[in-house]
């Protein structure tokens, strides 16, 4: 299956996953196989990573993603739901409107999968938030991601 997603100045991100040959644990897993094409066709840049093994590796996530809380605006409480194709060191916190740190709802190692956090806000002032995800795969540090939301708390 490939995605095809058009980027900055006429580039295309191809994304495909592909499986490895060999023996024993290394057959039939799959891979992430990424080339940035530019204008006139040429592969400007193709890389492919190995995907951790898990104990389903047909239902992890193929890449790490943020969702938007759920309500937003919220009162009182409110879900954050985040996706991790790797074992990963995840820290997932929340910001007022200056950036000060309100909460850490996670902070852990986290298998692949799909993820939600509840947040109870009944003891903070209404207002703007940001939430942000930290993530780093375990067995591959080089593997990162962060991403932030903005929710708001209505009274």
């Amino acid at each position: 299956m490939f995605k095809i997603a058009f980027t900055f100045a006429f580039t295309i991100l191809v994304a495909a996953t592909t499986f490895a040959g060999g023996t024993g644990a290394q057959k039939d897993r799959p891979q992430k196989l990424l080339a940035s094409l530019d204008v006139d066709g040429m592969v400007a840049e193709a890389t492919v990573a190995p995907r951790p093994a898990i104990d389903d590796e047909s239902s992890a996530p193929l890449e790490y993603a943020l969702t938007q809380n759920s309500p937003n605006p919220f009162n009182p409480s409110t879900v954050i739901r985040y996706a991790l194709p790797h074992l990963s060191k995840v820290k997932l916190s929340v910001y007022d409107a200056k950036g000060r740190p309100v909460a850490i709802l996670t902070d852990e190692v986290q298998r692949a999968g799909e993820k939600s956090v509840e947040w109870l806000a009944a003891n903070v002032p209404a207002g703007t938030y940001f939430y942000r995800l930290d993530a780093k795969a375990v067995g591959d540090p080089s593997i990162r991601f962060c991403q932030a939301g903005k929710m708001i708390l209505a009274r």
